[in-house]
């Protein structure tokens, strides 16, 4: 009868005699997995999947090792080998299961709604699995030395913890990446057919059963020797052999090939996917300085006046390289068969009818002076000659009715996302040069789109998040005021000249009073601002002791709406570009400049676009401030409490 036998000395490697039928059955369970595996990845080339392969390799050597420590319970290299090859192995499944949530988010374009950036993920969570690794590996040759167990076993938890802490982070991230975003795709069936819903189910089942692993090892070494879980052999195959061989079952069972077919269809043809963006693609990019991919893709639609004429009788061309000018309202001929001819597009017509009897989409007019105002008519009639200007109304048009009729929110949302994307797509591809003729439409446009980004940044709930989609807006805006800067004489002397200047008159507000008093003091005073960046803080402070003025009855004159209105868009415009990279640098100064702009937004709650971001803004300021700095923020939230 085979005996358990010391390895020098007293000391005893094992606890009790390894079952040797236990082991050889695992050995085999384990290669069938790998072998599948193995197959699995020749066959779908997804090769970061290939730790699987490997942690199932090392998975029969350790058991295989193990089946032969039963004759040989006074070996070193037996006990070695598998207390390494079945240790170890978890480590690499987790690497695995971390790089297929960064592919699920890049296949339903879910990369805004990921606590990490994408490109950063992987690399994190495998980082840590690395120091896992080594941490765990180094703890186990320790321990088999003899002389230094303890040690040995305090390293290996070490590791064990690494790895556990790692792993609820990354199930931390991945449910909070499928909470937001089933909270703010656009729509509820987007991107069902990729299988997303699947991976990230099984991406919870595999990651609680390594969980469940590896807090059984925790407690197992720092029992020690003499604990129950190092002396009873059946309860390493219950918490350990059985949980990892279910994982490479599960992982095998729901293989994530789903997704290299859906990664490849956006890679090799944009068109083909659809836009999934809470608001276009195009405006997270341009604020974050990547390239967007929807902005390089092409219409899916037709656009009126976009198309010319193809050379080919009966087909009209759907994309022009000609530039903005060129769109005249002149007539076409019909050359077209009436088969060829596509039928009219409803909703864009329902969106068209919107914006000319919406009253400028229930916004305060440009000017007191009704002479001065910004003329639907002329807007119209303006975008009809520019498509880029006509995909951004109609966009804008949508999101008017999104907030008119909340039961289909969603729908005209989808739709307003989608003509957006357009209109950007085709601005960025016609528009090389600001003229006489287009200068206009040019205005308008970037007017539109600034309205519209507010509006998608207003209406997020998540205070965590605001204040970055504020500065995000703040940064869009000042880019619109790099386009209409080059060419404003032009501008000045079209048609909406006299707009241009009501609204220059009104923006050239500055008050003297003494509501910011104190913050002037407190960033004056402060020991980690430049004099340069105290002047920024103090220059944009000015601009908003006028609003604070009007609110406490101390201004020369009580504004209507429209002035206080163009003077809340123009704030972030005219202050100093500086301020934005202090508020990105979370600088509790600027912070607290930032969080008096709420006052005037919440002077403005009742226009739709800015609504209640007033509330947000100070309640998202608080949370990135430190204790001390709160008190600041009890005047403004006094004085907005008794607004309302």
């Amino acid at each position: 009868m085979t005996q358990i036998l010391p390895y020098k000395g007293d000391y005893y490697l094992w606890k009790y005699v390894p079952n040797l039928p236990a082991a050889a059955i695992f050995a085999v369970l384990f290669g069938v997995a790998t072998g599948f595996h193995l197959y699995r990845i020749i066959r779908t080339r997804l090769w970061f999947c290939l730790p699987f392969v490997v942690g199932g390799l090392m998975e029969i050597i350790g058991y295989c090792a193990r089946a032969a420590a039963h004759s040989q319970t006074d070996k070193l290299v037996p006990y070695l080998i598998q207390s390494l090859m079945i240790l170890l192995p978890p480590i690499l499944f987790a690497a695995s299961i971390y790089m297929v949530l960064g592919r699920i988010i890049r296949a339903i374009h879910g990369e805004q709604y990921s606590l990490i950036r994408v490109n950063l993920l992987t690399k994190i969570f495998v980082l840590g699995d690395i120091v896992s690794f080594f941490v765990q590996g180094g703890g186990a040759g320790i321990m088999s030395n003899g002389s230094n167990v303890k040690m040995g076993e305090n390293i290996i938890v070490a590791g064990l913890v690494i790895q556990i802490v790692m792993f609820a982070l990354f199930v931390a991230t991945a449910v909070l990446f499928q909470t937001r975003y089933q909270k703010n795709k656009v729509s509820a069936s987007s991107f069902d057919a990729v299988g997303w819903k699947a991976s990230m189910n099984m991406l919870y089942g595999v990651s609680a059963l390594i969980m469940i692993r590896s807090i059984f090892r925790v407690i197992e070494f720092a029992l020690g020797d003499s604990g129950y879980f190092l002396q009873n052999e059946w309860t390493t195959y219950v918490f350990d052999s059985v949980p990892m061989l279910t994982v490479m079952t599960i992982f095998l069972v729901w293989y994530p090939d789903n997704l290299k077919r859906a990664l490849e269809a956006r890679r090799t043809n944009p068109d083909a996917t659809e836009c999934d963006e809470s608001r276009p693609a195009c405006g997270n990019c341009a604020i974050s300085s990547r390239q967007c991919s929807f902005l390089s893709s092409r219409p899916s639609f037709p656009i009126a006046n976009e198309g010319s004429v193809s050379s080919s009788p009966g087909q009209i061309s759907l994309q022009s390289e000609a530039s903005p000018s060129s769109h005249q309202s002149s007539p076409v001929i019909p050359t077209c068969e009436p088969s060829n001819i596509q039928d009219a597009n409803m909703i864009h017509m329902e969106l068209f009818h919107h914006a000319i009897h919406s009253n400028f989409f229930d916004l305060p007019p440009s000017s007191e002076d009704p002479g001065k105002t910004m003329s639907p008519t002329m807007i119209v009639e303006t975008s009809l000659l520019y498509p880029f200007l006509m995909n951004e109304m109609l966009a804008f048009s949508a999101l008017h009715l999104a907030h008119l009729q909340p039961t289909k929110a969603r729908f005209y949302n989808h739709e307003a996302v989608g003509l957006q994307t357009h209109a950007l797509s085709i601005f960025n591809r016609e528009m090389t040069k600001v003229t006489h003729e287009n200068c206009m439409a040019v205005l308008v446009f970037t007017w539109f789109m600034t309205l519209h980004t507010l509006c998608e940044t207003t209406q997020s709930a998540d205070i965590h998040s605001f204040l970055d989609r504020f500065v995000h807006y703040m940064q869009l805006h000042r880019g619109v005021r790099a386009i209409t800067a080059e060419a404003w004489h032009m501008m000045l002397e079209s048609e909406m000249g006299s707009v241009l200047q009501e609204a220059t008159r009104i923006i050239a507000f500055v008050d003297s009073g003494s509501h910011t008093n104190e913050l002037k003091n407190c960033v004056q005073d402060s020991e980690a601002l430049s004099d340069a960046e105290k002047r920024t803080c103090i220059g944009a402070l000015d601009r908003i002791q006028w609003f604070l003025s009007q609110v406490s009855g101390e201004g020369e004159s009580d504004p209507s709406l429209i002035t206080t209105f163009l003077s809340l868009i123009a704030w972030p415009v005219i202050i100093n570009a500086d301020f934005l990279r202090l508020i990105d640098e979370r600088k509790p100064e600027a912070l607290l400049v930032l969080s008096y702009y709420s006052i005037p937004l919440h002077l403005c709650r009742n226009i739709w676009v800015i609504g209640n971001s007033g509330r947000l803004l100070i309640q998202s300021v608080r949370l990135h401030l430190h204790d001390e700095w709160h008190r600041w923020l009890d005047w403004p939230e006094e004085l907005m409490d008794s607004m309302t």
